[in-house]
């Protein structure tokens, strides 16, 4: 059956900030049995809308972002991207703009994580 999507995402977070069950449970104040029942494949559990509210606050992200399948960075609270969304909605002219944008973004996101996993695994076979 797999993850469902709330758990997807939160582990998908969880990889990112380099955390596991009991960082992220001390972290949001719920227990680890918590943790591993949100992120259980067969039969998952989902968090109250509260804990879903500090999830969000503490990575900096919109609570949008756990019903999603879009990357972590299109819901982060950040002002550049507050007037990129303005941008978008206000002039449909620069829709154009916005998106050679939006994939300049994604684009360095990837070249960004793609060096990360190259470090990783240099750093693994140097070790």
């Amino acid at each position: 059956m797999g993850l469902s999507n709330f758990g997807m995402q939160l582990s998908r977070l969880m990889d990112e900030e380099g955390l596991n069950n009991s960082e992220i449970a001390r972290i949001l104040g719920v227990s680890r049995q918590s943790i591993a029942n949100y992120l259980d494949e067969v039969n998952p559990s989902f968090p109250t809308t509260e804990t879903v509210s500090t999830i969000a606050k503490h990575f900096e992200i919109t609570e949008q972002y756990f019903f999603s399948n879009l990357p972590r960075y299109f819901f982060k609270k950040m002002k550049e991207h507050e007037q990129f969304i303005i941008n978008f909605f206000d002039e449909p002219d620069n829709f154009r703009s916005c998106i050679e944008e939006l994939i300049q973004v994604h684009t360095e996101k990837i070249a960004t994580q793609k060096l990360n996993e190259k470090r990783s695994k240099r750093a693994i076979s140097v070790g």
